[in-house]
């Protein structure tokens, strides 16, 4: 099946259309916290890009005409945030849902479905913040002097579907090193975030350019390039504390496509990006780790991951100069250990050696695992039989 993204003017012509790449969900969480049990509060995020471009004609559009003057590779970069899932079979909404997005250039070297930037995550054993905002990136753009923030799926709602919940101050600052005390930690202000506004989500789709009122200076943007980003919001007694933070040495891997479907006998090549405070990992040594614990089992049966030998992959590989690094698994016939459920399901996850022997002060995103199902082996009968064949 193939998705195709198409805008059109009033009168029905086509602006831009564009193949969408397949791409799986993640960064799941409940967003919702009132009015929705189950997958109705929940949010996710979509990202890939938009290939095979059609252009129309764009001279009522400066908006679309710059985006095609800046496109190279014949690449768009897509993102589309979605909550607000409607359950109710009695509702004319039944099966519909919220999707805010945004779109913009990209280049064939970038990966296509996640963000070389800067990775804020959870602290462990931080405050009661931590699990107010959701999984997030930043970029940090030298050219306006600005950091670009995408809090799309990471703002928790009121409802299903609803506005921000206001959760006080939100604001983002980068830590820095004491010269004269090396366990002192100096703040760099990056802004607060005016999330509470009135359409403020539907209009921004969460990304916001800190610091809104200036540009960063080349010193400021040189500490930033090397010390960790943190968002902040109030504690129970009204202090600023840490929500999301970067983790201390701003390590950072993932696999870009991450979600595979094998028969037994076929391989696949899976890509790796990995970052050191948003830019490439040169040389970056990454383990492979069997992991299975964001498998869903259940009775016996179900149980994810079994036998472990129906998936082959080294135990590490090493980056190249842009920290990309390749490596294959292959698979065989898990032999239906599910019974009635065809193939059996199987998780890896690329961790980093300095983050695997320290993992420092950020709880790893538990969704940036490589998830595989590897279909039972079958054999048609040769020729095909079949009992309650007709004419």
């Amino acid at each position: 099946m193939m998705l195709r993204l198409r805008e059109c003017d009033s009168a029905g012509m086509t602006l831009l259309r564009g193949q969408y790449a397949t791409a799986s969900f993640t960064d799941l969480w409940n967003r919702a916290i009132s009015g929705g049990g189950g997958d109705i509060g929940i949010g996710a995020m979509y990202q890939s890009v938009l290939c095979d471009l059609e252009w129309g004609q764009l001279e009522r559009s400066p908006f679309l005409q710059e985006l095609r003057d800046t496109t190279r590779d014949g690449l768009l970069s897509i993102k589309f945030n979605v909550d607000g899932y409607n359950l109710d079979a009695q509702s004319p909404e039944f099966t519909k849902g919220r999707i805010v997005g945004t779109i913009g250039p990209a280049t064939a070297d970038e990966p296509r479905h996640l963000v070389r930037g800067r990775q804020l995550m959870p602290p462990i054993g931080g405050s009661t913040t931590q699990s107010r905002i959701n999984f997030c990136v930043a970029a940090v753009d030298r050219k306006v002097g600005k950091v670009f923030l995408d809090l799309g799926n990471a703002l928790p709602t009121t409802q299903p579907g609803g506005p921000p919940v206001n959760q006080g101050e939100l604001s983002m600052i980068c830590k820095l090193p004491s010269d004269e005390n090396p366990d002192a930690v100096q703040e760099l202000s990056l802004g607060s975030i005016a999330y509470t506004e009135q359409g403020w989500y539907e209009s921004t789709a969460g990304v916001v350019a800190l610091p809104s009122d200036r540009s960063l200076t080349k010193q400021e943007l040189d500490l930033i390039a090397t010390n960790p980003l943190t968002l902040r919001l109030p504690d129970a007694e009204t202090h600023p504390a840490p929500a999301m933070e970067e983790a201390v040495d701003g390590l950072y891997v993932r696999a870009d496509q991450f979600v595979f479907r094998l028969n037994p006998g076929e391989q696949t090549e899976v890509r790796l990006f990995a970052t050191r405070f948003g830019q490439p990992y040169a040389g970056a040594q990454i383990l492979l780790i069997f992991d299975a614990g964001q498998l869903q089992g259940g009775r016996a049966q179900l149980v994810p991951a079994r036998p472990v030998d129906a998936i082959n992959y080294p135990p590490g590989v090493v980056a190249d100069m842009d920290g990309v690094a390749t490596f294959v698994i292959k698979g065989y016939s898990p032999r239906n250990p599910r019974g009635y459920v065809d193939g059996q399901v199987y998780g890896v996850r690329p961790v980093l050696a300095e983050s695997f022997a320290f993992r420092g002060n950020n709880s790893p995103n538990p969704w940036h695992f490589i998830s595989l199902l590897i279909f039972d082996d079958f054999r048609a009968d040769e020729p095909p039989t079949g009992q309650n064949a007709h004419p």
